[in-house]
């Protein structure tokens, strides 16, 4: 018998997780599961629990660094003093809690600023597309 080529193998494997996951979580959770992989590009061997930490550590680095380049430019362009970026700071971690609680949405958020500044931020999709 001839040996299975890689995408071959690469396809049993999948069908196999699948099948187990059917077994283990139901079908609609197994098509939940598949779609957030597929978005991600997230392979079969990882945990959705590691995926989770995975995303969260995400968040918090990219939170942390858009409010360290935030305070940087709010110090040297602006001369924000220290209580006034803590301030920025406290206020800034307020709306990202807002987002996370799903009390508002960054198109909420694009909006009011259209609305109230004139300033129109461009938001995209996961393909890129302008929303």
């Amino acid at each position: 018998m001839s040996r299975m080529s890689k995408e071959e193998s690469a396809r049993y494997e999948g069908a196999n997780w699948c099948l187990e996951m059917i077994d283990r979580i139901g079908l609609e959770a197994t098509k939940e599961e598949m779609r957030i992989r597929g978005v991600n590009h997230c392979p079969l061997q990882i945990s959705k629990a590691d995926v989770k930490r995975f995303e969260q550590a995400i968040k918090i680095n990219i939170i942390n660094t858009v409010v360290l380049m935030s305070s940087m430019v709010l110090r040297d362009e602006f001369e924000f003093t220290s209580e006034q970026i803590r301030d920025f700071t406290i206020r800034f971690n307020s709306k990202t809690d807002c987002l996370n609680d799903d009390l508002l949405t960054w198109d909420d958020m694009a909006e009011t600023m259209k609305e109230e500044t004139g300033l129109d931020f461009e938001l995209v999709d996961v393909e890129g597309r302008r929303k």
